[in-house]
């Protein structure tokens, strides 16, 4: 089995990385194409200090990457040359890349029984002609979304796979903190997340407790000083920190985005994974994967999350029994089942 990963994410630990180690792991031969502007840092343009006009530079630069990119037809050159060395079995581009139509019909005249797949990790984007009209022409869309699996086949999909986000053993695991790293990354209650106006909603009635906020562009909300004095930074707790956050915190409080509806999202497993206590909104989704109070705690309302902060605070023993069961329940649902799970697809849809 042959594997090609189509990538246009230029940040470390991206879903394509925890994919290639997935079925590499499961035996396969993968490869990562990576499809972005190589002059970008996205990260470059999101330093606190001058945000606003590093966020305008950057957006204009990629414009213009863009537009030389297409001039030079740089994406069907290195997909076409990719596909012709690896002659892989699969083709999945992950993540909403705009790739040409004729470019995957060309994809698929090449390599008719090659399973051209598309796995979505954000709302679909209805508005957008291009994504939309190329529904039809992916063999399997995944998504991580019940709710879309009957709105992509509105727009003429072949097939539609639920196809649930995962943890990598490897990354999300459970850590012992030292003295230093408790210092540093430990607190009651810890958010990891970028800001949203509708989750600083939610993270306001905390701003009492020992919490700590880790995670990009909450420089947006200066008019709530007592909330920001609980951000740290720009950058800092990504990556490799965030199993340390986890295991020096007592509650990790995380909330599925509205856009994301009544599903769940990548720390619904990534946080049991890594040992913590989950403290997350009621969904039917998240309620699938962790029973209530067996796996996961949840919150509906303000009041409901305050209730439960502080009962749990306050037991240790039963935030413990929670989290142990979380973290077993989450070893189901590596990256490497749901590999397995996309390898299943191309071999009833090969005949082999």
């Amino acid at each position: 089995m042959k594997v090609l990963l189509v990538n246009d994410c230029p940040d470390r630990m991206r879903i394509s990385d925890f994919y290639r180690q997935a079925f590499q792991e499961i035996g396969a031969e993968v490869e990562v194409l990576d499809l972005y502007y190589a002059a970008m840092d996205r990260d470059g343009f999101m330093r606190a200090g001058a945000p606003r006009v590093e966020l305008a530079a950057g957006r204009l630069a990629k414009r213009f990457l863009r537009r030389a990119w297409a001039v030079r037809d740089e994406t069907r050159a290195r997909l076409l040359r990719r596909t012709a060395a690896l002659q892989p079995d699969i083709v999945m581009f992950v993540g909403n890349i705009e790739v040409p139509l004729p470019l995957l019909q060309e994809l698929k005249q090449r390599r008719p029984h090659c399973l051209l797949c598309n796995l979505l990790m954000e709302p679909f984007p209805v508005g957008n002609t291009l994504l939309r009209t190329a529904v039809p022409l992916y063999d399997c869309i995944f998504t991580f979304s019940k709710f879309q699996v009957a709105q992509l086949y509105w727009f003429r999909a072949q097939r539609v796979a639920w196809l649930p986000f995962g943890m990598a053993p490897a990354v999300h695991r459970r850590v012992t903190p030292n003295a230093a790293e408790q210092s540093r990354f430990g607190s009651a209650v810890a958010y990891l997340g970028t800001w949203q106006p509708h989750v600083e909603l939610w993270l306001q009635p905390l701003a009492g407790q020992d919490l700590k906020i880790w995670g990009n562009q909450w420089y947006r909300s200066a008019a709530h000083a007592q909330l920001l004095a609980k951000w740290q930074g720009e950058g800092a707790g990504l990556y490799e920190d965030m199993a340390k956050i986890v295991g020096s915190s007592r509650v990790i409080f995380n909330m599925v985005r509205f856009h994301n509806g009544n599903g769940h999202s990548m720390k619904t497993f990534e946080i049991p994974a890594c040992g913590g206590f989950m403290l997350t909104n009621r969904t039917d989704e998240q309620l699938e994967f962790f029973a209530e109070d067996d796996g996961a705690a949840y919150y509906s309302t303000a009041a409901e999350l305050l209730d439960k902060l502080q009962f749990y605070l306050g037991h240790d023993t039963a935030r413990s029994q929670i989290a142990r069961r979380g973290h077993e329940i989450a070893q189901q649902h590596t990256y490497a089942a749901r590999a397995r799970q996309i390898v299943e697809v191309q071999r009833k849809l090969s005949g082999s």
